[in-house]
């Protein structure tokens, strides 16, 4: 959550900063995006490699487990097609890259602006903002509704760190590595899938 708080911060500190001040550097010609991108990717390849028992206790998981992350995928992409479909301002392609974010809003957020812009990355960001906010907020309400994978589902590439505490307090302790797991998967998932929206013209 005070990471999602610092974040917001930042593009509005920037917003203010890029209409009241007239910088000398177009930061939309520079590759400074790309280069943060690959510093995010890397970071988060790091933390992957790094965390061995986590991995180990992934292979361990059920079929049905192993399937969770894909479901989180097709169920996103089909929620923000029926979504878009409402929203004349955006294009299948834009509503789509932006709903494949999957709550990792710094990742798609850069990506997103790389392709349209920073008024499409203000909208990835609070989309995927609003996402990880929404699941945080009514993860115990999902859990005794329909169960805690739908849960999980819905907290996208987020349900490794931000949260897994929620998750756990809404289930039990054996729900913590299909959290992980689905985070994992959908974190590495979502660079491709808005690059490959972002590159399609539907």
């Amino acid at each position: 959550m005070k990471e999602t708080v610092i974040i917001i911060l930042s593009l509005i500190i920037g917003i203010l900063v890029g209409f009241f001040v007239d910088l000398p550097i177009n930061f939309q010609d520079t590759p400074i995006t790309t280069i943060l991108l690959c510093g995010i990717l890397f970071s988060v390849g790091l933390s992957i490699g790094s965390d061995k028992e986590t991995l180990n206790s992934i292979r361990h998981l059920s079929p049905s487990l192993l399937m969770l992350p894909f479901c989180t995928v097709i169920g996103s992409l089909i929620g923000t097609l029926v979504i878009t479909l409402f929203i004349p301002q955006l294009t299948l392609s834009t509503g789509l890259a932006i709903g494949s974010g999957l709550g990792y809003y710094s990742v798609s957020s850069l990506i997103i602006g790389d392709y349209f812009g920073p008024t499409l990355a203000a909208v990835g960001l609070f989309a995927n903002v609003f996402r990880e906010l929404l699941a945080l907020t009514t993860m115990r309400f999902q859990a005794k509704i329909w169960g805690i994978l739908p849960g999980i589902s819905s907290g996208g590439a987020n349900t490794s760190d931000v949260l897994l505490p929620a998750i756990t307090s809404a289930s039990s302790d054996e729900y913590a590595v299909p959290a992980i797991y689905n985070g994992v998967v959908t974190t590495i998932i979502v660079p491709f899938l808005v690059t490959f929206f972002c590159e399609i013209k539907i």
